[in-house]
């Protein structure tokens, strides 16, 4: 998570807002739960492909790259969310979507 909040080293654009801080990561029974700083919701950019490459960066990353991790739950400030950004249902734990993972095939 800290990689995906520092964001690309060059070229590409971050998924995760400025200034947004990690507070805490837990996982229980297959479910990460990830709490992130309110400017995760203050500094987005908003629009709907804003928030959905935020939300499965985060859900990608932990979901591959963390065994036992199935699904990702989404906090802020300790506290669940409606949305990030008004578009997105994140009120639950998310499970990855495989049109998010770019895998390649060689």
């Amino acid at each position: 998570m800290e990689a995906l909040i520092k964001g690309p080293q060059s070229g590409l654009q971050p998924t995760i807002p400025r200034d947004t801080q990690l507070r805490k990561v837990a996982v229980e029974r297959g479910v990460c739960t990830v709490d992130f700083s309110e400017a995760m919701q203050t500094n987005h950019s908003g629009g709907t492909s804003g928030e959905l490459m935020t939300v499965y960066s985060i859900v990608t990353s932990l979901t591959e790259n963390v065994p036992g991790v199935q699904s990702v739950r989404i906090l802020i400030e300790g506290r669940p969310q409606e949305t990030l950004a008004g578009h997105l249902y994140i009120g639950v734990p998310l499970e990855p979507e495989s049109r998010f993972i770019g895998k390649s095939t060689s």
